[in-house]
């Protein structure tokens, strides 16, 4: 089982790769998306992952990383999932493994 601590860590340094990366090309115009660096960080993210969460949860971590900005998502009953990185811990346990 992780930790919601080392959860919200690892989400958090994927947040950062990710918005790193968008400040390099917008500022530079340097494109980091298929470098070794970049795509070994985004293993070693899946792999944690992976040993943690089913399917489902994993589906619902990438949603928050790269749709959740954008979109809302809400439970059977119309309550709002996934929105911040407690609410989204809070939701996905549930598909531990």
């Amino acid at each position: 089982m992780i930790t919601k601590e080392l959860f919200i860590k690892a989400v958090r340094s994927v947040e950062v790769l990710l918005d790193e990366g968008h400040k390099l090309w917008d500022n530079h115009h340097i494109e980091i998306g298929e470098s070794p660096l970049y795509n070994e960080s985004f293993v070693i993210f899946e792999t944690l992952i992976a040993s943690h969460f089913n399917e489902y949860g994993i589906d619902w971590i990438m949603w928050y990383l790269f749709e959740g900005k954008d979109h809302i998502a809400t439970d059977e009953e119309g309550n709002r999932i996934c929105y911040d990185l407690d609410s989204l811990y809070e939701y996905v346990k549930q598909y531990q493994l």
